[in-house]
């Protein structure tokens, strides 16, 4: 499908709600109670009869529906109050109609009625009462929540979970366990990762204007693939209504250390400000495959390394929302939802680079600074078929991108290069790009609904490319102007172009049912005793990774050009200089540049769910049965090309078992208990053996493709306390034992700057969280107003976790381990973790409703680097933000929005623990980011 057509497409579903009839709004206040004392009623339904329009109250008993224009009946309805119906209704087109009411005794046969309304599981309150009521353990945060803290990604969104955090700004790290340990899932089928580092999609990618709640298990069942033992995130994209909504969002934002400043860059494509190369980058095509052609009179490069100054210009946003909804036939209706988002942003970073030895002495001492222009941009499309009220079919489309300009200045001190120092400038752009094409169906058979049958697949394609990453490195004596530096010809693969792609293609399917046996009737309820689980799942996976490396030969070029200036290298790397033998372009790619890996993976589960004590003890069993296979088709860096493709397998079947007990004490208590056994399969990067270097004169890193699975026993215990609808107290306790986990180490080496993975004897967390969601109003009088608009969101974990590494491991092909410590935390865990927000919720008057969050969020120091060779382990340091989110909701169409976030400029730092004492390694500020926005419903 080409993007016109997509385009085209979305540009329907979002025009669609226009063409409808004209529509009115009625809202309102559900109450209970004696005038003066009246009393919200929560979670009623409301529907307008003769139709199938319908919701329910929120915590504070509002409601509000879009319906047609004309005369209307409204019934309220409510377990314990009978139902009331309000005639006479007059919705007028494109005004809203106050409709508040108190419940009386008096009811009607509402057996005419129906309400087909779904639950908003955007609510904070619905996600909680999931929560209660479910038998794993989840933890969910919904798209109300999401807004209220200010959260633009979903990387920014699952900071707010219990237990979680974020490296990098984009890469998953859950109770203290990082990529390999986890997974991600939308919609509930595996999400593929566009970028090579990473098991997991960075979720960054996502932004949360598409999503509708986000779910995540920290516990396994067994209708979850077996590889994860951190957490399994499952995001849920926006769904379908029966509510017509057209909306548009617009918004910009500042950086104080950014924006309206001097921003360097490169002449680039002219599509790079939407987020996708023109083919400006692309590889000549007289260079591509593995016997390239080069001519000696003409340079297959453009010039382009002349750098280009302009103005930071402020971050900018938009988006569009649109969804409707049209009745096919009698119980036939078709549900559509469209969404299209953009943002942007420009930010600049200086800071200190070191690389220093066991004495404290430094070998590299850089200051560095960078320039980056990133994008962010989506499309999501959805249909949902209801047939019935037993039938659905739905299809969901998704395109994701993410893009990365960056120009990066490096210069000082390089023990090499002494007495000269190093100045280096690196240009790399990169795109990230996620494709999802999803069908699912939910089936349901029998009396009472007893049988479901439910089923889904996926087609998904992530990208990653790395097009014309351009480099050059330069010697200058300390204190000489930029245009009296001289070109490195001591090196040649340090001047260099670079060109690298992946592409990774997954097929994934599920199918599986739930039968509810020996069904009693207790309390006027109908309750199964015994239910039971099964299904089948499969998922295929290909990744594909190759780079092409161009480097620049100037050992002669000095002969020309004793002295160039630095801001004007074309004037050197031209066609002339180039077919006069000035310099020279040579092809450096090596025959590990290439590789190939796929994993096959097929299961079925059985899982039984039995009422011990009817709606008091629930006990849970079963198993996984997994047959996974991953291959890596490569060669050594030493190979030739013509060598035979080497083959590595993991090959094995494993049954992981699950157990679990869920003791509601009360109403407002419960007890959950969780055992279970997983495995952890090696990332495709680490299992890849070839050299990579994130940037110049950064850590190299390598695969080893000799990698086998490690296993997981996890055990959990909960205890939650809801002492309200939409509060929350919970204490958790959890362990782990890990069985050959894999950890990066470091070789010996004579550059002793390489690392590679390896599996590692056995290693062991444990932990604490703390998590309370609570309104204030306890600390007032029951009319005190500001208390009543004042709740808490606390979550606090403290984590335990130790590795062991074995004195005779080996990294594959590589070289020796010569790890510093054999004992050490587990790499990216954090001893703590701490996140709090408080909010003001207050409604002003009908029109005007704001909301104001203070939201704070820490995570100890955490392992960043492994030490070797004597040197110490590097500490990422304790990082804390502060952010203040503020809200309004102006009528029924306007919203606004302004946020402040990193307020107090906190000092990102690494720092290196030597037994000489404590080294700075890394060190930056990221200056405060203020943005805002309106929104507004055309429908």
């Amino acid at each position: 499908m080409t993007l016109k057509h997509i385009l085209s497409i979305c540009t329907a579903l979002l025009l669609a709600p226009v063409l409808r009839a004209q529509t009115g709004t009625v809202q309102g206040r559900l109450t209970e109670g004696e005038p003066g004392q009246e009393q919200p009623i929560p979670f009623a339904n409301v529907l307008v009869a003769g139709t199938t329009v319908g919701t329910t109250t929120d915590l504070d008993g509002n409601y509000q529906l879009t319906v047609e224009a004309g005369t209307h009946a409204v019934v309220f309805s409510f377990v314990g109050f009978g139902t009331d119906t309000v005639r006479n209704v007059v919705v007028r087109p494109g005004e809203t109609t106050r409709l508040d009411h108190g419940m009386g005794s008096s009811a009607i046969d509402i057996d005419e009625f129906e309400v087909v309304q779904k639950v908003d599981r955007e609510r904070e309150t619905v996600l909680l009462m999931d929560r209660k009521e479910t038998t794993a353990l989840v933890q969910n945060i919904g798209a109300q929540e999401l807004k209220k803290k200010g959260a633009n990604d979903v990387a920014d969104g699952v900071k707010k979970v219990v237990g979680l955090s974020v490296v990098g700004d984009r890469y998953l790290m859950v109770r203290g366990m990082g990529d390999r340990y986890n997974a991600a899932y939308l919609n509930g089928l595996p999400l593929p990762s566009p970028d090579p580092d990473a098991k997991v999609a960075p979720l960054d990618i996502f932004p949360t204007t598409i999503v509708s709640s986000l779910s995540v298990n920290k516990a396994f069942t067994p209708e979850l693939y077996g590889d994860f033992a951190g957490g399994a995130v499952d995001i849920r994209t926006k769904e379908t209504t029966d509510e017509t909504v057209l909306r548009v969002n617009v918004g910009g934002g500042l950086n104080t250390q950014t924006t309206f400043q001097d921003f360097r860059s490169y002449n680039g494509g002219t599509t790079d400000f939407w987020g996708f190369d023109d083919g400006t980058r692309d590889l000549p095509p007289s260079l591509a495959g593995r016997t390239p052609q080069l001519n000696s009179e003409v340079s297959p490069f453009r010039k382009n390394f002349d750098p280009t100054t302009g103005t930071a210009r402020p971050d900018l946003n938009f988006g569009l929302f649109g969804a409707t909804s049209f009745r096919l036939g009698e119980e036939v209706k078709l549900h559509v939802l469209a969404s299209a988002n953009y943002r942007n942003q420009n930010r600049y970073r200086n800071g200190k680079n070191r690389i220093m030895n066991a004495l404290n002495i430094a070998l590299i001492d850089y200051d560095f600074e960078t320039w980056e222009f990133s994008t962010q941009s989506s499309l999501l499309g959805s249909a949902t078929l209801e047939l019935g009220k037993r039938h659905e079919v739905s299809f969901t489309s998704m395109m994701a991108n993410i893009s990365t300009d960056q120009f990066r200045e490096n210069y000082g001190y390089h023990f090499d290069y002494a007495p000269n120092n190093v100045y280096a400038r690196r240009y790399t752009y990169r795109q990230n790009q996620v494709r999802v094409n999803q069908v699912r169906g939910s089936h349901h058979f029998g009396i009472a609904d007893r049988l479901l049958v439910d089923w889904a697949a996926s087609m998904s394609n992530a990208s990653s490319d790395e097009p014309d990453r351009r480099q050059l490195v330069y010697l200058y004596e300390p204190g000489a102007p930029q245009d009296q530096y001289l070109f490195n010809g001591l090196d040649r693969i340090e001047n260099q172009r670079w060109y690298s792609g992946l592409d990774e293609e997954e097929t994934s399917a599920h199918a599986g049912l739930a039968y509810r046996l020996l069904q009693r009737e207790i309390e006027d309820d109908m309750v199964s005793l015994l239910t039971i689980r099964t299904g089948a799942d499969m998922k295929s996976k290909q990744r594909d990774f190759g780079y092409d490396l161009w480097v620049y030969d100037l050992s002669q070029i000095g002969q020309t050009y004793p002295t160039v200036d630095v801001y004007t290298p074309d004037q050197y790397l031209n066609n002339e200089n180039y077919a006069n033998g000035v310099y020279d372009i040579q092809n450096a790619t090596t025959p590990d540049a290439d590789h190939t890996i796929e994993q096959d993976i097929q299961a079925g589960y059985f899982a039984a769910e039995v009422d011990i004590i009817p709606r008091k003890l629930k006990v849970l069993g079963g198993a996984r049965v997994e047959m996974g296979q991953q291959t890596i088709f490569y060669r050594k860096q030493s190979d030739s090309f013509f060598q035979p493709i080497r083959k590595a397998t993991i090959d094995e079947t494993d049954v992981l078992p699950y157990a679990s007990v869920k003791y509601d004490i009360n109403e407002k208590n419960v007890l959950r208990l969780s055992g279970s056994q997983t495995i952890s399969r090696p990332g495709f990067r680490e299992m890849a053996p070839f050299e990579y270097t994130e940037y110049f004169a950064g850590v190299k890193n390598v695969g080893n493709p000799e990698l086998q699975n490690g296993s997981v026993t996890n055990v959990d215990a909960r205890y939650e306390v809801y002492p309200t609808a939409g509060e929350l107290i919970a204490l958790g306790v959890f362990g782990k034992a890990l069985q050959d986990p894999i950890e990066k180490v470091a070789l010996a080496t004579a550059s002793g700057q390489l690392q590679s993975f390896a599996n590692t004897d056995r290693g062991t967390v444990a932990g604490v969280e703390l998590e309370v969601v609570k309104r204030l109003s306890f600390l007032g009088s029951s009319d005190s107003s500001f208390f009543n608009d004042l709740s808490i969101g606390f979550n606090a974990s403290y984590l335990y976790s130790q590795v062991t590494i074995d004195s005779d491991l080996g990294g594959g092909d590589a070289a020796t381990v010569v790890l510093t410590n054999r004992e050490r935390p587990l790499q990216g865990a954090s001893p703590y973790l701490i996140n709090a927000d408080l909010s003001w919720t207050k409604t002003f008057s009908e029109r005007f409703r704001g909301v104001a969050t203070l939201a704070y969020n820490i995570y100890g120091k955490r392992v960043f680097a492994v030490g070797a060779n004597g040197l110490g382990d590097q500490y990422e340091m304790p990082f804390g933000q502060l952010n203040l989110i503020l809200r309004g909701e102006i009528g029924e169409r306007w919203q606004a929005n302004l946020t402040f976030r990193n307020l107090t400029d906190a000092q990102y730092r690494i720092e290196q623990e030597n037994r000489e004492g404590t080294a700075i390694l890394n060190s930056y500020r990221m200056g405060m980011n203020v943005s805002f926005g309106v929104g507004f419903r055309i429908l």
